[in-house]
């Protein structure tokens, strides 16, 4: 009994920290400053999008090196927040999730995608570690009440873009699925900061 509730209080923790962290310095203490939000049925999803600047200011200040960083400025980041408010397990299982514009899909930049790309590179394990810790799991489960985020990757679209995240319920993943939809999602770039 104890060890799901100390999990679910080091993953609030964690994700209080990664969401601060993140966020840039015009946050500050407050909350951060979600700008695309989406619900159904209980599953809450938040995104705020951040700049190639500010990705690249935060893990240049974590000691990555000038190779990184400029993978890092090529990708869409998006701090991404989920809230379990259902009574069921929940499941955030990415390769669920769709991203899309008019044009077709959008291609996510997965955990894999990053792994080759910074053996490619020779990054250090421990910026590895570092930047593995920001995102968003690939998938795990989310238990009644729980919240999770971290950041998601993507190959930057030319505009808005739709995201439909479908979530399965209950320890087997039988017992129902929500699924949030979120239109006129765009990358922050620096020309609109």
């Amino acid at each position: 009994m104890l060890g799901p509730l100390l999990r679910r209080c080091g993953r609030i923790l964690a994700v209080s920290g990664l969401l601060t962290g993140v966020a840039g310095p015009d946050v500050g203490a407050r909350e951060m400053d979600w700008q695309f939000t989406g619900e159904q049925g209980g599953v809450r999803v938040r995104l705020a999008p951040h700049s190639p600047e500010q990705m690249a200011a935060f893990y240049e200040a974590r000691g990555f090196p000038k190779a990184a960083i400029e993978a890092v400025r090529g990708a869409c980041f998006i701090t991404t927040g989920v809230e379990n408010g259902t009574d069921r397990i929940l499941w955030i299982e990415l390769d669920r999730w769709r991203f899309s514009t008019p044009e077709g899909p959008v291609r996510r930049l997965s955990r894999a995608d990053w792994a080759a790309r910074w053996q490619a590179l020779g990054l250090p394990r421990s910026n590895r570690a570092t930047f593995g810790w920001t995102l968003l799991p690939e998938a795990r489960d989310l238990w009644p009440q729980e919240p999770v985020g971290g950041n998601i990757t993507l190959v930057p679209p030319k505009g808005p873009f739709t995201l439909e995240a479908h979530f399965r319920l209950g320890p087997d993943k039988g017992r129902g699925e929500r699924v949030v939809r979120i239109e006129g999602v765009r990358c922050a770039r620096e020309e609109e900061r």
